[in-house]
């Protein structure tokens, strides 16, 4: 429903229902995809490049408290949010990191949200940033925070759990957040600043949502336990395919 373009959407109901084999990232898009289209999806935790975090490197950072947000630029995302929650929380510092919009039509909406964004004291605005320098952000916050009116599965989720961060987040895929206590699910910005503010006070509620992100991402989504998943669900696809031989293993090379 969301695609530009007769073309694109063409496609993606071509791919949908002609593939021998539809991986969904959440339960919800499984129901989602039967509903709309009534195909058959199997739901497999997607993996992430970050390596888990270890040691020191999990501990809760020094200095002044910081708080993340990571995303590209679109309305959807309502970075305004993060800046109204900047406002009421002088003492956080909120480092947003949000690639440029390609789109014209929110040219004007980015150029306003920077404008503002450098007008608030305690904001950071980064712009872009390389996966490395993107990583250190994760690693200097107290949680991430995701203002999204609605989301697929974040990549951003997978690498602020990797680091062993939390989430505070007005999305939250099949209700993981809540029932890993990986963070906290929020409606409204004064949600979100009580919740940023029980972080940044209870040192005990921090590590307890820190250590159940980290276990977490380490059990699911972690490359060495994520990918054999996805090679035995596309094994068995081949397999059960018509006139197609049935590939080996070493045969098989997927993308790390």
């Amino acid at each position: 429903p969301t695609l530009r373009g007769i073309r694109d959407r063409a496609l993606y109901r071509y791919g949908v229902r002609n593939a021998n084999k539809v991986i969904v990232q959440t339960n919800r898009q499984a129901t989602l995809l039967k509903e709309s289209f009534g195909v058959e999806a199997t739901p497999l935790p997607m993996p992430c490049r970050f390596t888990p975090v270890i040691g020191s490197a999990a501990a809760r950072p020094f200095g002044p408290p910081r708080v993340a947000w990571v995303g590209r630029i679109d309305r959807m995302k309502r970075m305004e949010w993060v800046l109204d929650i900047a406002e009421r929380m002088p003492e956080i510092i909120f480092d947003l990191v949000g690639a440029d919009a390609h789109i014209s039509s929110l040219a004007d909406y980015a150029e306003q949200l920077r404008v503002r964004a450098e007008s608030i004291p305690n904001v950071k605005w980064h712009g872009a940033l390389p996966h490395e320098q993107v990583r250190d952000i994760y690693r200097k916050a107290l949680c991430l925070c995701c203002t999204s009116s609605y989301e697929g599965f974040p990549n951003t989720f997978l690498e602020s759990w990797s680091q062993a961060r939390p989430i505070v987040s007005s999305f939250d895929p099949d209700g993981l957040i809540q029932k890993h206590e990986m963070g906290s699910f929020t409606r409204n910005v004064a949600e979100f600043v009580e919740a940023i503010r029980e972080l940044s006070i209870s040192s005990e509620s921090w590590h307890r949502q820190s250590l159940n992100s980290l276990d977490y991402y380490s059990r699911n989504h972690n490359q060495e336990l994520a990918m054999p998943r996805f090679e035995k669900v596309i094994l068995e696809t081949i397999r059960k395919a018509e006139g197609v031989p049935m590939l080996g293993t070493s045969d098989l090379q997927v993308p790390l």
